[in-house]
């Protein structure tokens, strides 16, 4: 890539781009008089093609086209015959003259175009570089931003969590407890009263079963089949209860009565069914 080398400041640039292609035009021009022995007065821009390609490419337009001008003089002066004269002597040294000329000018010309093209190419450089820094920056602030805000959502989630934990402690946890006492409260009375109602089972069980006694007891004292159908009824009765009470089968042979026996005779003989 074309680069250009740092100078002082306090000398200007042009002056030394000037300098610099007189002394390298300079140079070409002592070579080629140092070679002017062995080549004499054929190719006498041999040495000075590579003096202006150098200019144009490093020293800029102006600078070239003063430096060309004054190595086009200098060879014309000493190297074409006659010699130590600006005189042009036939058409083959003006050929040669204008030829130098032309392809100097093409060189500082395509050299002038991409010294162009790589300033351009060095501003866009500077410009996207500008750019990116730019975007760099924004895109640091922009991280900066996000930390701050992922840090200050952090901390409201946090201080979120931390209310919601007190308010649960504080309500629902003192509720729960109340609840707690409440269902043990609950527990223990239905506790009591589920001993109340084995108690009242128990009770009522007792009450049937005296029901059941006081019945068979009334009915073993005088039998109510008695008064209504007869001592053959109370008989089969007094039997039936007495397999149930004691598991013994017990047969009874009692022939029909057409006629009802008398209330004596019928209480006398259920007096005696009683006894064991």
């Amino acid at each position: 890539m074309w680069t250009r080398l740092a100078f002082p400041s306090r000398i200007p640039r042009q002056l030394v781009r000037y300098t610099i292609a007189l002394l390298v035009m300079a140079v070409a021009v002592l070579v080629r008089w140092l070679l002017n022995p062995l080549l004499r007065d054929s190719i006498p821009y041999v040495t000075l093609f590579p003096a202006v390609a150098f200019a144009a490419w490093y020293c800029g337009i102006g600078a070239s086209v003063v430096s060309t001008i004054l190595a086009l003089a200098a060879a014309t002066y000493l190297f074409i015959p006659p010699v130590h004269s600006f005189h042009v002597l036939n058409g083959v040294q003006f050929f040669g003259l204008l030829t130098f000329a032309l392809s100097s000018g093409i060189i500082i010309a395509i050299a002038e175009a991409w010294r162009r093209e790589m300033d351009a190419l060095q501003v866009a450089q500077g410009e996207l570089e500008h750019r990116v820094r730019e975007r760099t920056l924004e895109l640091d602030n922009a991280n900066h931003s996000l930390r701050e805000l992922t840090a200050r959502l952090l901390q409201l989630q946090d201080e979120e969590r931390r209310r919601f934990a007190r308010e649960l402690h504080d309500s629902v946890g003192q509720t729960l407890a109340a609840l707690a006492m409440n269902l043990a409260t609950s527990q223990a009375d239905i506790e009591k009263l589920s001993e109340t109602v084995r108690t009242l089972q128990d009770s009522a069980a007792m009450v049937q079963d005296m029901s059941k006694e006081i019945r068979t007891i009334s009915h073993l004292l005088h039998p109510p089949l008695l008064d209504e159908a007869g001592f053959a009824s109370a008989a089969r009765w007094y039997v039936e209860s007495f397999g149930k009470r004691c598991g013994i089968a017990v047969v009874l042979g009692i022939p029909d009565l057409h006629e009802r026996l008398s209330s004596e005779t019928e209480t006398a003989l259920s007096e005696f069914c009683r006894k064991p």
